[in-house]
């Protein structure tokens, strides 16, 4: 039981003393030495450059998926990284490629009859011109001779009937005079007397005839001749001047029609390349050398590969403008690595580091910092570390790595406890007065003094006299 009192007190006595303070000075001395602020890194590699593969369309909202380049495997400028079903474009294509045959018929056949009224317009103006000219002509000529001309015929036509008659009838009455005489034998003049009476009866039906056609010729045809001619001329005249008016429209129509042809099938033909692009495009392929990964790569971290992996299953169906993996160019990385809020004032682009990957811990890599995130990311702050790849890192590795942010032989520094601030600015206490500074960087309990005091100036803890 004593051994272990005697025990316990030793231990309890050792305790105690490691807990008592060191005491501190209540002076200390500017001095010129080397200020060097490391700061150990780590973080994640992300690739410089990338590139986005997506079905990059609007003629299709999607198609189904056949095939898809394995996640993590090497590719080469042009390489397949997905194949995608074609049956449903090539069917559009083919139905495109019908209609842009027809359009083209059919524009074919409205330059040639475009031609054809360019050709026939002349003839057409001539054409129209010499028939209203000829029905005009025809009307006056009518008027001013064959009118009389008609009329005329038919009074010689009706006065010679009347002649006919009357000679016809004075023959007759010589004939009965003489066979009153009893000159012929008793059959020849009734023959003969028969013929001539056959005679008179046929002229008196011309005389009679020839009335009604002199009347009808006079009262009906001619008048009405006239008035047809009269009509005809007036049609011809007007569809000249229809056809001259209609002329520039009808050309304008036939032009625009012809424009539009040419136009929808401009559309059609440009429509048919575009759907064969997208046909092409149905089998995405590597803009460049790189790495395939699957799903989006966004603000240093690629999309889990469960949800990313779901979308290119064969069968799965990939909807136009859906980013389905990621071509990492792995010649150049980055590696990102939070800091602390404090670090911003001494992070520079520029600086230099040496990053080891975590998988590789034979090799160093030298790296520089390439930029400096002054906006927080989920309340880190972000610093990003390029870097040539030898050939074995790839983006999603973890690394760490050594960074000096700051690197000064001959600063003048004083313990970072004999430095004060407030409102009015950062002060320190030499030979009791309050001496404003302008302060460096801070690192390890000690802090630069920029201007304010010189190598061999000695401050103190001494408080604030207006406090005492």
């Amino acid at each position: 039981m004593n051994r272990l009192a005697l025990l316990s007190t030793l231990v309890l006595a050792t305790a105690l003393t490691s807990a008592t303070p060191t005491p501190q000075t209540d002076s200390a001395t500017a001095k010129i030495e080397p200020l060097k602020i490391s700061y150990t890194l780590s973080g994640t590699f992300v690739p410089a450059v990338y590139h986005d593969i997506q079905l990059q369309t609007r003629e299709v909202t999607g198609a189904k998926v056949l095939w898809a380049a394995p996640h993590g495997q090497i590719v080469r400028k042009g390489d397949a990284l997905i194949r995608l079903d074609t049956e449903d474009i090539e069917r559009i294509i083919r139905d495109k490629a019908l209609a842009l045959e027809l359009a083209e018929i059919d524009l074919k056949l409205a330059i040639e009859l475009n031609r054809l009224r360019e050709f026939n317009t002349p003839r057409d103006i001539a054409f129209h011109k010499r028939a209203a000219t000829r029905t005009k002509d025809d009307y006056l000529s009518f008027v001013n001779t064959f009118r009389k001309l008609e009329e005329r015929n038919v009074e010689i036509d009706r006065k010679s009937a009347d002649y006919s008659l009357l000679s016809a009838q004075e023959e007759l009455a010589q004939l009965k005079k003489m066979y009153a005489a009893d000159d012929l034998a008793e059959e020849t003049e009734e023959m003969l007397l028969k013929r001539q009476q056959w005679s008179v009866d046929y002229w008196t039906f011309k005389v009679h005839k020839a009335k009604i056609n002199e009347t009808n010729a006079k009262t009906v045809t001619i008048p009405r001749k006239l008035v047809d001619l009269k009509r005809t001329m007036e049609l011809k005249a007007r569809d000249e001047k229809t056809y001259l008016c209609q002329l520039p429209l009808i050309a304008a129509k036939q032009k625009t029609e012809l424009q539009q042809k040419q136009i929808a099938t401009a559309k059609i033909r440009s429509d048919l390349a575009k759907l064969r692009t997208v046909a092409a495009a149905l089998v995405l392929r590597a803009p460049t050398d790189g790495v395939v990964y699957y799903g989006r790569y966004a603000h240093g971290a690629f999309t889990p590969f469960k949800a990313a992996s779901a979308k290119l299953l064969p069968g799965a169906f990939l909807k136009a403008n859906d980013i389905a993996m990621t071509i990492a160019e792995t010649k150049t990385l980055h590696l990102e690595c939070s800091i602390k809020e404090s670090l911003l004032s001494v992070a520079r682009a520029g600086q230099a580091a040496s990053i080891r990957a975590t998988g590789f811990v034979q090799t160093r890599h030298p790296a520089k910092l390439e930029h400096v995130s002054l906006v927080p990311r989920d309340g880190k702050f972000i610093l990003r570390f390029s870097l040539s790849n030898s050939g074995s890192l790839r983006p999603g590795m973890t690394a760490t790595g050594w960074w000096t942010a700051y690197n000064k032989p001959d600063a003048l520094v004083v313990p970072a406890a004999f430095v004060f601030g407030d409102a009015e600015g950062d002060y320190v206490w030499r030979e009791a007065k309050r001496t404003p500074v302008r302060l460096g960087h801070s690192y390890e309990g000690k802090t630069e003094i920029v201007s304010g005091l010189t190598a061999g100036d000695v401050v103190t803890r001494t408080a604030n006299p207006a406090k005492k």
